[in-house]
């Protein structure tokens, strides 16, 4: 499995348009094949903060997702979105991982 996770900084003045854009763009990626997760969230304390957490079965379905047409266009949508500061990193795990807990349906919807 791999996991993918970190911060980005943008103007909390330009939230707004992020917002906008990665709604689209989330909603594209987590139909694809092996994206077990993908989730982009703002900090509820720090203006401008955005969570990055994303989970995929294994490299091949991460590595697609990096190169597809739609990577190509969020990069080109946030080349004009200034980011003061980022760290986004990846993982690579054996298994599911270890459960810290667990409570109810392993679903979210």
């Amino acid at each position: 499995m791999i996991i993918v996770q970190g911060f980005m900084k943008v103007q909390p003045e330009d939230f707004a348009q992020y917002k906008r854009r990665i709604v689209l763009h989330t909603a594209h990626v987590q139909l694809l094949d092996g994206c077990l997760q993908y989730s982009l969230a703002e900090d509820p304390g720090i203006p401008g903060l955005i969570w990055v957490a994303e989970r995929w079965r294994d490299k091949p379905a991460h590595s697609a997702h990096m190169v597809g047409d739609h990577m190509g266009q969020f990069n080109q949508f946030m080349k004009h979105m200034p980011i003061s500061a980022s760290h986004i990193a990846c993982y690579e795990i054996e298994g599911d991982g270890q459960w810290l807990m667990r409570v109810g349906s392993a679903s979210v919807s």
